[in-house]
């Protein structure tokens, strides 16, 4: 008897991703700290973040990335490490170091 395949598709990324982004002070879910970004140069340790107003370095922040052909969200955590203006993006532009999930399996 064969056994059957069963194909399996990964989410490839865009050169941008359309992001949620929550950090801020004190409550790091708040609905009043969310922003709308964009992730840029993803990597499995860090990422860039397109945002229309700055962070502070070293600040918390989750990221809610919605991958195209993906039903639903992937959740990210990170530290803010550096902070730039962007002219050409209209905003600023957001180094965040990613942190590994305790609870990954």
């Amino acid at each position: 008897m064969a056994k059957s395949r069963q194909s399996f598709r990964t989410p490839t990324l865009r050169p941008s991703e359309p992001a949620i982004l929550r950090g801020g002070e004190g409550e790091i879910a708040s609905a009043d700290s969310r922003l709308y970004v964009t992730a840029v140069d993803v990597t499995s340790t860090a990422l860039q973040v397109v945002s229309p107003e700055p962070l502070a370095v070293g600040e918390a922040v989750e990221l809610s990335i919605y991958l195209e052909g993906q039903s639903h969200p992937y959740f990210l955590k990170g530290v803010t490490r550096w902070v730039g203006h962007s002219d050409k993006a209209g905003g600023y532009v957001l180094g965040v170091e990613l942190l590994e999930d305790a609870n990954a399996a």
